[in-house]
């Protein structure tokens, strides 16, 4: 015996029908669920994901800058696996604990940054006395304030 299922009918597909209601999917374990339906109900978590990769790029291409002062360099190190974490769970994984997780990480990114402009951290060599923000990390706090901004709205 064969079955044929038209492709444009995802309900077969996934084994739904059209009058399946959630309590009849929850009770059978036929959700019909994909993770494009879950990035439709959290638009914006896409653009969370690569927003953060991209920050955790530009943070990972400046760990070697800061080689000079071991601390700063660590952190550099984990801000970048964070945000690059934060960001491929945003695109494999999107769901609301994820969302939270980019919107944390991004915005403790964006606040470090903000606060080592415009007053320094004493207690974290290299970051002694507040600069004035450069092309690439006012490009790579951009990154982390559209990752944090694009989370936060998937959240909302």
């Amino acid at each position: 015996m064969t079955f044929a299922a038209d492709p444009s009918d995802l309900g077969a597909v996934l084994g739904t029908t059209a009058g399946d209601t959630d309590a009849d999917a929850a009770r059978t374990g036929r959700t019909g669920r994909t993770d494009a339906a879950v990035v439709r109900r959290l638009p914006g978590i896409a653009v969370a994901g690569i927003a953060s990769i991209a920050a955790g790029a530009v943070h990972a291409g400046a760990i070697g800058i800061h080689a000079e002062h071991p601390a700063l360099a660590r952190i550099f190190v984990a801000m970048s696996l964070l945000q690059l974490g934060a960001g491929l769970l945003a695109l494999m994984r999107p769901d609301r604990a994820v969302a939270t997780a980019t919107v944390v990480v991004n915005v403790a990114a964006v606040c470090g940054w903000l606060v080592t402009r415009i007053t320094g951290i004493g207690w974290i060599g290299g970051l002694e006395v507040a600069e004035s923000p450069q092309f690439t990390d006012a490009v790579c706090a951009a990154f982390g304030a559209v990752a944090a901004g694009a989370a936060l709205s998937a959240l909302l």
